[in-house]
């Protein structure tokens, strides 16, 4: 074995030091679960958007959003997703950062991997309002 722990001069503590060491390392790796999805980070409702937010897609330049929504993400403070459309029924995404002036997008799938739009069209084909069940 190549390891730290084997560069070190065995003595009568020298097992127990192995065991801790290896102890540690499993206890530090084990912190480290795997990263949310896009789903479980952005988990809350969609929302009006924020001031800052939309000023940001102005300053980027972001077109065709009609209407837009966001969602905060949970595991990283400033950052947003925002769901755009022109008519309700077609969906674009964008990850938007205000604190850093950084948008990324569109994504057409964005949306949908963060659990869907903020509302889907109503079986008579009208369009629903934010946070409303499709019929």
């Amino acid at each position: 074995m190549n390891g730290v722990a084997d560069r070190i001069v065995l003595t009568d503590g020298g097992m127990n030091l192995r065991i801790a060491i290896g102890l540690v390392t499993a206890c530090i790796l084990s912190a480290c679960g795997p990263a949310p999805t896009l789903g479980e980070s952005y988990a809350g409702p969609w929302q009006e958007p924020s001031p800052d937010v939309m000023v940001l897609l102005a300053k980027k330049d972001i077109r065709g959003c009609g209407e837009f929504y966001q969602k905060t993400s949970i595991s990283n403070q400033g950052e947003y997703a925002v769901a755009c459309t022109k008519d309700g029924r077609n969906w674009d995404g964008y990850l938007a950062w205000p604190r850093v002036d950084e948008v990324i997008g569109p994504d057409l799938t964005l949306v949908w991997k963060i659990g869907g739009p903020p509302y889907q069209p109503k079986a008579d084909g009208s369009v629903g309002k934010l946070n409303e069940k499709s019929q």
